[in-house]
């Protein structure tokens, strides 16, 4: 029995030790060029993009040397403007995001990501001139979605491109049963590497 147990805690042990190996956490910092859709069964709605700002933290663990699966969490900051209008319009939407990655390795340095996402409400305002108005009584608190895009490893520094695609409906009552308004961002991030050791260079 207690050699049974010991074979047992070294089995363990060894695949900790080598999961841990291929386990690397760091911070990340990015720029949103946002925007939300608007549309109907019969109509859409053009708007223009807001930059915002996405920052967090990231772990990256390969289940193998191709595959691996990457948890993130991130306050960005989503929404969109109407710089037509005078004066000029403003939709701000903040969001805790979690996105869930699954990791490709294409080639050396080159990684592809695709995964699910899901962001927690933190604030949402309009804003028209001075004027500022609440809304996050009218609208969802999480929004589900969908995220892809690309990432360059280089030492202990990372960076990327990726892509956003909201589900959600974000109006919690819509003003008409067909009417859908969803985020989407185009992301571009630069990320550090706090820990663990990386198996690839550059």
């Amino acid at each position: 029995m207690i050699n049974r147990l010991l074979l047992t805690s070294c089995l363990v042990f060894h695949c900790v030790v080598g999961l841990s190996q291929n386990i690397t956490g760091g911070i990340r910092v990015g720029t949103n060029f946002a925007n939300q859709s608007f549309t109907t069964n019969t109509m859409s709605r053009d708007t223009d993009s807001k930059i915002g700002v996405a920052a967090g933290i990231y772990l990256t663990v390969m289940i193998s040397q191709k595959f691996g699966v990457q948890p993130e969490v991130a306050y960005s900051q989503m929404g969109y403007n109407l710089s037509s209008t005078n004066p000029k319009f403003e939709n701000s939407y903040n969001y805790l995001s979690v996105p869930i990655l699954f990791r490709y390795e294409l080639v050396k340095n080159l990684s592809f990501h695709v995964g699910p996402q899901v962001g927690i409400l933190v604030a949402a305002t309009s804003t028209a001139g001075t004027s500022t108005i609440d809304l996050r009584n009218d609208t969802e608190q999480i929004d589900f979605g969908g995220a892809a895009g690309f990432g360059l490893d280089f030492g202990k520094f990372n960076g990327g491109v990726r892509y956003y695609l909201g589900f959600s409906n974000l109006y919690k009552v819509p003003p008409a049963p067909d009417f859908r308004q969803k985020n989407t961002a185009f992301q571009i991030f630069v990320g550090y590497s706090l820990f663990g050791k990386s198996t690839k260079k550059f």
